[in-house]
């Protein structure tokens, strides 16, 4: 007798591999130097000070007594044309007790209100706007630049801060592009030198354990007498492309500053990618700078 004819057996395709995770909607605005970087976490701020001098200025000038102020600050790492954005996260972290602040949310949240494409600032009174959209931090547009030396001077003693577009150099130090070459700071103090010998018990001056001839003034400290002449005046700043406390020449960042008349002509090439105010990074940045401090206003 013959057997039933068994049926044939399905064979099934192997299953298909899983599909590739989806892009995120936004890239990577910046990446953050976290806590876990022991090196930038647990500087000491009078060894960053030290370095920052030992790095830019490398020996000091002839002057009697030099009075560093300054502010640490968590560093940031910019990914992109986001100089700005990073420059501004670095101030509020500072006015904020370097707490964290998140940069893709400010990232977004700047595209979101048609302030930049890719993360590019070109205008100070945007920056502005989002400083104190974002977080609540009040500030002040000017238009002078860094000509009112004791007015900034002022600030900074204060342990405030303040933004300042230049063009940066190959180093990133501040050099004279015509704008070409335009990048966003924070400043957070600054670095006097004078020839003339002064007591400093009436400023709270903590004199340097290693550098002799440097003091330590204390943010909110009382500033030097007016009739002190200062031969030298740097700034102390950080930026997106270096983890490092900088030490720049005050009459450099002066000059970068106010000279700031024309795009990049990568950038112009491509400017529809970009967003680029009216009249230009002439009329954007040219001759400004923007003061920060914590917010008075009321909910």
């Amino acid at each position: 007798m013959n057997r039933p004819e068994e049926p044939a057996k399905l064979i099934l395709p192997p299953p298909p591999p899983p599909p590739p995770p989806a892009a995120p909607l936004f890239c990577k605005a910046v990446s953050m130097v976290t806590p876990s970087d022991a090196s930038i976490k647990d500087t000491d701020p009078k060894e960053e000070i030290r370095q920052s001098i030992k790095r830019f200025v490398k020996t000091l000038p002839e002057c009697t007594m030099w009075f560093a102020c300054n502010t640490h600050v968590m560093s940031f790492l910019q990914d992109g044309p986001k100089c700005g954005l990073v420059a501004l996260c670095m101030a509020a972290n500072l006015l904020n007790g370097n707490n964290g602040t998140d940069l893709d949310v400010v990232f977004r949240h700047a595209q979101s209100l048609g302030y930049t494409c890719k993360g590019e600032m070109f205008s100070a009174t945007t920056m502005g706007m989002l400083c104190n959209e974002a977080h609540q931090i009040d500030c002040t547009v000017k238009k002078n630049g860094l000509r009112d030396k004791t007015m900034i001077l002022n600030h900074l003693s204060a342990g405030l801060p303040m933004l300042v577009p230049y063009d940066a150099d190959f180093n990133h130090e501040p050099c004279c592009k015509q704008g070409q070459k335009a990048h966003w700071a924070v400043i957070t103090g600054f670095l006097l030198g004078t020839a003339d010998p002064i007591s400093v018990g009436n400023h709270h001056c903590q004199q340097d354990e290693i550098i002799e001839s440097l003091f330590h003034l204390p943010p909110k400290a009382v500033l030097l007498p007016s009739d002190v002449k200062c031969r030298q005046c740097y700034l102390f700043a950080k930026h997106g492309k270096s983890t490092h406390l900088q030490t720049w020449r005050y009459d450099a960042m002066e000059n970068s500053n106010k000279q700031l008349t024309s795009l990049d002509p990568k950038i112009a090439k491509e400017i529809d990618n970009y967003l680029i105010p009216e009249g230009g990074i002439k009329a954007g940045l040219c001759n400004q700078i923007i003061l920060l401090e914590q917010s008075t206003g009321c909910g």
